[in-house]
């Protein structure tokens, strides 16, 4: 499962702000193999979760935002490179996993 924020994420990141970027076709050519995913687009109900687990787990409304599409979509865990969070988020469904691959560990 993938949500739409990681994809837009993904776009800008490898098109904009790596070293050497690429081309928006290439990288819409990536992000077309991912529609084979499930794909969980975020809604208002999202936004309003997000806002939730922010004030619930003290982190950032993007990272938040990460979190209630997975939730959403029934992930089982979220590997990530940047969540600020170590440890279980506990929802209203059952808690998830954060798998974090920090750079800085």
């Amino acid at each position: 499962m993938v949500s739409t924020q990681v994809l837009q994420e993904f776009y800008v990141n490898v098109t904009r702000k790596i070293p050497a970027p690429i081309s928006p076709a290439r990288a819409r050519g990536i992000l077309n193999n991912y529609l084979a995913w499930q794909v969980e687009i975020k809604g208002p109900r999202t936004s309003l979760y997000a806002s939730e687990i922010e004030e619930r787990h003290q982190l950032s409304f993007w990272d938040s935002m990460i979190i209630a599409a997975a939730t959403q979509g029934r992930a089982e865990q979220i590997v990530t490179e940047d969540l600020n969070h170590r440890g279980d988020v506990q929802n209203r469904e059952s808690p998830i996993t954060l798998a974090s691959e920090m750079t800085n560990q």
